[in-house]
Formats: structure tokens, C-alpha cells, sequence
């Protein structure tokens, strides 16, 4: 049961009495304008449609940015269009020493030619391919009980779209008609401005009433459906209370109101978590897409490899969804660090010539990754407050995406340092991130809290319910 007194979007509080008044937005979705209709149903297609062109905006550099293998380019020995690997390469170790003692076949090169004991440098390279330009320099529109279902889906969505991403790369190797194919259909995103309607909520938040109307019939109209003035007039109602409170507290300094750095420093398990939850994103971020990312590298054909790791992550979309509420939070979250840190370390002692042995750590590693989205984003959100949930889940989520900075940088970092150092990274990381989920409380079960006093006193027995 809600209490009367309640807080507003923008967190102001509402008065009782036009409390009382107010029809919540989920219920006029729910009863009146439906909550599971065409409208619904078109804008999740049209979404799914946008996540598939953002896997492939996002990812589309695995393949056109690839590292290509290459050699020396050897005047005497290779022909005017050489091969990549002739016969005589392993004759060579760079340059060679004298080529004019005797007189071989065109395009032959025999290892008497080649000093061993001299190293020349090289003065142009040969490109195995010339596949990659390194050669050529909706969740509003849903009620909440269906919010994390159908977030689910988007997610999984996302890496059909990078399995699609994997067989149109295998299909159009060469960057420049890869890229074509991968961004002209994403012309079509300009029909959205006229078939997407605005977000609801946003205009509930700035106050903006014919909007929210006009919207609102809109979707009761195609779902075949009535919305009733009663509740138009109860909506009218709220958006005049955010308008109106928006308004006095632009025209009033709060000086009684102590700011959040101040609650937070009050409040020191609150203040910790601040400091946990971004490294868990961190975490999820460099691995989810390091795992991705590196996969192309593995041994054997790049295009499976890279269509089986995506498509790997879905088990773990949905076995985590399934777990959350059956085993709670914690349990999950860290058991998908932990197996994948295992995994990362197990596949750094396979044997390269071990293909579906390395191929199948890897992937489970990958179904991981998946595991850890879906609990990440319910579970950092249950750990803070009402009023300052949206800032504090963005500050994890913004300072998590260094990960995702870090992660295309990884196979460069194998090359550099160590070829296995990502993985040790990965390892090392998914470790001490399970680690720090030890130290947050567990929240299945509990209701969200409203206040920082309720948020810092999470995982205390008072603060438990029966339900789930």
C-alpha cells in the first residue's frame, strides 16, 4: 500500500488531499488505455529494431578495425602480386643476404639465399587481408510487474543483433561495404520522429498537460480503447501539483535541506556503496565487452567464435532473471563474477589447440557477463533511496562505462604486455567486484527505500517483508 503522502517525479511531496484525487499513470495504462496492446507492441518492435542498429553502431569496429596479420614484403623473392604465405616464407626470418649467386624460378626463394645471423629492417609490409580500414588508414510504455521482462528481451535482442552483427561480417568482409550494409538500414530510424510518441512521464514531470493528454488518447485510440474525463481530470490534477511545486521550488532556497554529499556523509553505508557500486559496473563494463571484443582473437574461425560468445550471453539473461527472486540478489551477482573469474582463468592454461574446450570456457564466461547485467541493473537501483535513486544508479552506471573505455583497448594491452592479459585482467577484476557484493545487503524481499536513514539500515531484519 502507497502512502498518501507521497513523492512526485521531481521529488516534491504531494498533499494529501489531491493525493487522494490523483489517478496514478500505471493505472490509467493498466485499465483504461491498455496496458498490452498494438500501441505497446509496435513501439517494443520499433525499439528492438533501434537496439539491433546500436549492437551493430556499437560493435561494427570488432570486424572493420581488426588487427591484420602481416609480414615483410621481400623484393627478390615475392612476385608483383605476392602471396601472404608462400612456400619459402619459413626459409626467412626478416630480410635475406646475397641474392644474386644463383638463378632460381620466378617467385622461388631457396634458404641458402636468407643470412641467419643478420636482421634487416623491414621497409614494407604485406596485409594478409584488406578487410579492415586498419588497412586503408522502451520501458515506459509497460506496467512494472513487466518492466524487467521486457528489459529481458531488449537485452537479448541486443545480442541477436550481434550474432546478425558476426554472419553480415562473415558474409561482407571488406570495411567499406561492410560498413554500407550496417548503416544504410539505419536510415530508417528517421521515420521515429513521426511514429514514437514522447515519453509520458516526461511531460508528466515538466508539467505539460494537453501533451500528456494528446498522448495518452493517442495510445487508448490505437489500442482501441477509451480514457474516461474522470481520469483525464485526476491527470490534469497532477501535472497542475508538479507544475505548481516545480515553480515554488525554483522560487525558494531550500536552506533547511542539507545536500546529498552532507546525507551521504551522514549516512556512511550509503556513502560505501557509492564507492562499490561503480566498481562492480567497471567490472561488467570492461568484461562484457572485453569478452566480445577479444573473441575474435581466439583460436579459429573469428566470425563462430564471435557469433558463439554473443549468443552465449543470453542463457545468462534469463537464468539471472529467473534466480533473482527465487535465491535473491547477492547470491546471483556474485556467483556470475566468480564463475566468470574462474573461466578467465581456466581458459588462460587451455591449450590454444583445444578449440572447443577454450571456445566452451569462453562462453560461459560470456553467459556470465549476461547474468551480470540483468542483476546490475535491479540491484544497484534497490540499493538507494527514492529521492536520489536516478543520480546515484547514474553516477555507477556513468563511472562504469570506463570499463567499456578500457575494454577495446585490451587486445592491444595482449600485445603489449602479455597475449593472456586480458583475461588475467578480467580474472582480477570479476574477483574483487564479488568480493565487494559481500559487503551490500542483501534486498530481495525488502521494500525500496524511501530516505537515506531507510537505505542505510537495508539488510536489517525490521526493514524485511513477506513479499518478493
Amino acid at each position: 500500500m502507497v502512502n498518501v503522502e507521497s513523492l512526485n517525479m521531481d521529488g516534491s511531496k504531494v498533499n494529501k488531499e489531491s493525493a487522494v484525487e490523483e489517478l496514478d499513470f500505471d493505472t490509467i495504462l493498466q485499465e483504461e488505455v491498455g496496458q498490452w496492446g498494438w500501441f505497446q507492441v509496435r513501439n517494443i518492435i520499433l525499439a528492438l529494431i533501434a537496439v539491433v542498429f546500436l549492437g551493430w553502431s556499437n560493435n561494427m569496429y570488432v570486424f572493420t578495425a581488426a588487427r591484420i596479420p602481416t609480414r615483410c614484403h621481400i623484393l627478390e623473392c615475392d612476385l608483383e602480386e605476392p602471396e601472404f604465405r608462400p612456400d619459402w616464407l619459413l626459409n626467412a626470418f626478416l630480410r635475406f643476404g646475397n641474392a644474386s649467386d644463383a638463378t632460381v624460378a620466378e617467385g622461388v626463394c631457396p634458404a641458402a639465399w636468407f643470412d641467419h645471423e643478420q636482421l634487416q629492417k623491414c621497409q614494407r609490409h604485406l596485409y594478409q587481408s584488406t578487410d579492415t580500414i586498419v588497412y586503408d588508414v522502451m520501458m515506459e510504455l509497460v506496467i512494472p510487474k513487466n518492466r524487467v521482462f521486457v528489459g529481458t528481451c531488449l537485452n537479448t535482442c541486443l545480442s541477436l543483433s550481434l550474432m546478425a552483427l558476426g554472419l553480415i561480417a562473415w558474409a561482407v568482409p571488406y570495411w567499406r561495404n561492410l560498413t554500407l550494409a550496417l548503416y544504410i538500414p539505419q536510415l530508417l530510424t528517421i521515420t521515429y520522429l513521426w511514429v514514437m510518441s514522447e515519453s509520458i512521464r516526461w511531460y508528466i514531470s515538466k508539467g505539460r498537460y494537453e501533451d500528456t493528454e494528446k498522448a495518452l488518447k493517442n495510445i487508448a485510440r490505437v489500442n482501441k480503447k477509451q480514457i474516461s474525463d474522470k481520469s483525464l481530470e485526476a491527470l490534469r490534477k497532477k501535472v497542475e501539483v508538479v507544475k505548481a511545486n516545480q515553480e515554488e521550488s525554483r522560487g525558494k532556497v531550500q536552506q533547511n535541506e542539507p545536500s546529498l554529499i552532507r546525507l551521504l556523509w551522514q549516512h556512511k553505508p550509503v556513502l560505501y556503496r557509492c564507492f562499490y557500486t561503480p566498481f562492480m559496473w567497471i567490472t561488467f563494463t570492461l568484461i562484457y565487452h572485453g569478452l566480445t571484443i577479444n573473441a575474435v582473437d581466439i583460436s579459429g574461425n573469428k566470425y563462430v567464435n564471435y557469433i558463439a560468445v554473443a549468443g552465449a550471453q543470453i542463457p545468462g539473461f534469463w537464468v539471472s532473471l529467473f534466480l533473482l527472486d527465487k535465491i535473491g540478489r547477492k547470491p546471483v551477482l556474485i556467483a556470475a563474477y566468480w564463475i566468470c573469474a574462474a573461466c578467465q582463468l581456466v581458459f588462460i592454461y587451455v591449450p590454444k589447440n583445444h578449440y572447443v574446450l577454450s571456445l566452451s570456457v569462453y562462453m560461459v564466461g560470456a553467459s556470465c557477463s549476461g547474468a551480470m547485467l540483468t542483476s546490475l541493473y535491479i540491484y544497484t537501483a534497490e540499493l538507494y533511496p527514492t529521492r536520489y535513486r536516478h543520480r546515484l544508479f547514474g553516477f555507477s552506471s556513468t563511472i562504469g562505462r570506463f570499463g567499456a573505455v578500457l575494454a577495446p583497448l585490451t587486445p592491444a594491452l595482449s600485445a603489449l604486455v602479455w597475449d593472456q592479459f586480458p583475461f588475467a585482467l578480467f580474472a582480477g577484476c570479476a574477483c574483487a567486484a564479488g568480493a565487494l557484493v559481500l559487503l551490500t545487503p542483501e534486498t530481495r524481499g525488502v521494500r525500496l527505500p524511501d530516505t537515506m536513514r531507510e537505505a542505510a539500515d537495508l539488510g536489517r531484519e525490521k526493514t524485511r517483508t513477506t513479499s518478493t
